[in-house]
């Protein structure tokens, strides 16, 4: 992520100087020292796992850039991360058996725009360590130590005591809330469940591949895109969404319920299948079969709700559920409508009300177990453009972090990620309502801009 921040003065005071904001990162990191492990291939498992070691701390890359630009400038640009220095946005490298315990797994760069006009802020951590949840966690308590330094704030007692990040306890706490319920076979719904995703010869033999051939495979479908891949961004007011619930909610069973989140994702999942129709042409012959299945709609869903005892430990590791789960083509190339999004909707509901204490001693289950349950995901996971990816931050406090000199006047995620990535992350004050980050071709982008159905919902915002 991204975060920019502008100076309030005219640039003749110091601003978030670099010895400050690495002290202060020093202090937050001691309360996660996760963040400092190594990765390392367990002799037991063969999985891989992360180990701090206090002698040998894998400390993380913090380095500041120049750019020419000045802050009034990126505003202007509307933040493009093309104004930033070479290898400013640049994160950790691939992975190999090799230089396992070499890898860096966290990344800080600070980016100094002229005239002393603000800053810009790039955080890049490896999944491995945490997610969403736990990267938040460490924004939190690396802003919170350095209002300590600047203004001499006390950090709340919560961003003091140290993360947990012990996964056995958390895999417990997940199996004592799921009633201790014994693995069941999964539901189409679920990762284990898509299309192709039983454990095979195939999941097997690359589960044993080294990391840089396994990471060398996981990229060759976004060499299929053709016209490479750029970014939108969106603002869709609440009270646009609190307009459409009713008339969606109409063509829906009585009290079933419709989120922000659920009409979010069925708008942007049908303007992205319907402005990718035709335009991605793909090599392989596996492609063009997969062109007749369902459309594929893809999330995450945090566990932690769903787990007090979990959410009491302050697990800052991966407590999420990738749930997959099938429309049909016509459903999401129907034209726009309430009546249209009130389908994909529900579909979308009951895949997140789906997550019974079965499926989650499921799923633990497999992560604990089965070495090729991430192959799986990587072989036979979504791609685009049968399938939308759709991640939420939208309950991320982003613009709430205040390193000592106010909040960030623009966070976004990084442009140019995976094609058919959708994000939600909450919109900048005093706007009330969300930020919608679009990846994928430049082609397909064009077509959602001109989509007049999002159109009516959604301002662009470049």
């Amino acid at each position: 992520m991204l975060y920019f921040f502008e100076n309030p003065d005219d640039g003749s005071k110091e601003f978030m100087p670099l010895r400050t904001l690495q002290e202060s990162l020093h202090m937050a990191l001691r309360t996660m020292p996760i963040i400092l492990g190594r990765l390392r291939r367990s002799r037991d498992t063969g999985f891989l796992e992360v180990a701090v070691d206090g002698d040998d701390l894998n400390m993380p890359v913090v380095r500041e850039f120049a750019c020419d630009a000045t802050f009034g400038e990126a505003r202007a640009a509307g933040f493009s991360q093309r104004l930033l220095p070479r290898g400013a946005a640049a994160g950790p490298a691939m992975v190999t058996e090799r230089a396992l315990r070499r890898v860096r797994l966290a990344v800080f760069h600070i980016i100094r725009f002229a005239a002393n006009s603000g800053v810009a802020i790039v955080i890049r951590l490896a999944h491995v360590l945490v997610d969403v949840a736990g990267y938040m966690s460490l924004l939190s308590r690396w802003a919170a130590a350095c209002r300590q330094l600047v203004r001499g704030v006390p950090v709340p007692p919560e961003l003091s005591a140290e993360a947990s990040h012990d996964r056995s306890r958390a895999h417990r706490c997940l199996l004592a809330a799921a009633g201790h319920a014994p693995p069941v076979p999964p539901q189409p719904e679920t990762v284990l469940g898509s299309a192709g995703a039983e454990s095979g010869r195939v999941s097997r033999w690359f589960a044993r591949r080294s990391l840089g051939t396994q990471g060398r495979i996981s990229l060759l479908p976004s060499n299929v895109i053709i016209g490479g891949v750029a970014g939108g961004c969106y603002f869709v007011a609440r009270s646009r969404l609190d307009g459409l619930r009713p008339l969606i909610q109409r063509h829906l069973p009585e009290k079933h319920r419709v989120s922000d989140n659920d009409m979010l994702m069925a708008f942007t999942s049908m303007v992205l299948a319907q402005s990718a129709n035709g335009s991605c042409h793909c090599y392989s012959r596996g492609s063009r079969l997969r062109k007749q299945r369902p459309f594929l709609i893809t999330m995450t869903a945090d566990l932690r709700p769903r787990c007090d005892a979990l959410a009491r430990m302050d697990y800052c590791g991966n407590a999420t559920l990738p749930l997959i789960f099938h429309v049909p083509r016509s459903m999401v190339h129907a034209p726009i409508a309430p009546e249209t999004l009130a389908p994909v909707c529900r579909a979308i509901r009951g895949a997140t009300d789906g997550i019974t204490p079965a499926r989650i001693a499921a799923f633990v289950d497999a992560v604990q177990n089965e070495r090729d349950f991430t192959a799986r995901q990587v072989l036979y996971g979504p791609r685009y453009p049968h399938a939308a990816i759709s991640t939420s931050h939208a309950r991320m406090p982003y613009y709430q972090v205040d390193f000592g000199w106010g909040a960030p006047a623009w966070v976004a995620p990084f442009e140019n990620p995976s094609p058919g990535v959708v994000m939600f992350l909450p919109a900048r004050p005093p706007l009330d309502g969300y930020q919608v980050h679009i990846s994928a071709p430049a082609a397909v982008l064009r077509r959602v801009a001109e989509n007049e159905s999002w159109a009516g919902v959604a301002q662009r915002i470049y």
